[in-house]
């Protein structure tokens, strides 16, 4: 009896598994998500090679027309570009990243970007408080469209955007890199940071320069936490 083949499993670079079941001439067709794939079925397997995955990410979600990406970001010692001069040795909290690219027409938007501080001492989980961001040039809106203003970084942006997605891990530290300004301040209350200057973000960053450390009184919770931003997206809210 002649061999058939009756299950095919693609798994793309974006989170996304394909199965297929071929059976009598008729192709039936599921997609699941690859977190969900190695939980479940995937255990079948003695071995099981992913494709290269975004650095950093925690979560892919993919809808029908749309895919969401969690990052967790570290804290680490960054060098940061405000106001056209260079401050070394800036410590930068732990972050929370999150992108929504849809397909618009067959071309891809970032309709969504949110930005979170996240408590250093709390392991990473999807019920974890989430606190607003710190730094600015970046717009928080949570029922509407939360977005980072890219300025001249917006051609690197571009080419980060419409290449592999395999790279989306670069699109925080490109934030984190270009150039910051007076703009999209954060509604936060800087308790805790010293204000030597009347420029909001110029004191955070001297007193991260020095401190080694964000104030968690400075900011506040958002209300949000990983597990209903994914509850949002599936249910075409976000």
């Amino acid at each position: 009896m002649e061999k058939q083949n009756l299950f095919d499993i693609k798994v793309f670079s974006n989170g996304e598994v394909l199965l297929q079941s071929k059976k009598d001439g008729v192709t039936q067709s599921k997609t699941t998500t690859l977190q969900y794939f190695l939980s479940t079925f995937g255990q079948s397997f003695s071995t099981f090679e992913t494709p290269i995955l975004p650095t950093n990410c925690r979560k892919i979600i993919k809808s029908s027309n749309a895919e969401l990406y969690i990052f967790e970001y570290p804290s680490s010692v960054r060098s940061i570009i405000y106001d056209g001069e260079t401050y070394d040795n800036v410590y930068c909290p732990r972050a929370i990243f999150v992108i929504k690219i849809a397909n618009n027409g067959g071309r891809r938007i970032m309709s969504k970007t949110d930005i979170f501080l996240a408590d250093p001492l709390v392991p990473f989980n999807e019920n974890m408080n989430l606190y607003r961001w710190c730094f600015n040039n970046y717009n928080y809106y949570k029922d509407g469209r939360s977005y980072v203003c890219w300025g001249s970084a917006n051609d690197s942006y571009e080419n980060i955007l419409n290449g592999n997605t395999a790279n989306y891990g670069a699109f925080f530290n490109l934030y984190m890199s270009s150039v910051f300004n007076n703009h999209l301040e954060p509604d936060i209350s800087y308790s805790g940071i010293k204000q030597e200057t009347r420029e909001r973000m110029l004191n955070v960053i001297l007193h991260l320069q020095t401190e080694k450390t964000f104030p968690m009184s400075a900011t506040y919770d958002v209300g949000d936490t990983v597990a209903t931003i994914v509850t949002r997206f599936k249910e075409g809210n976000y």
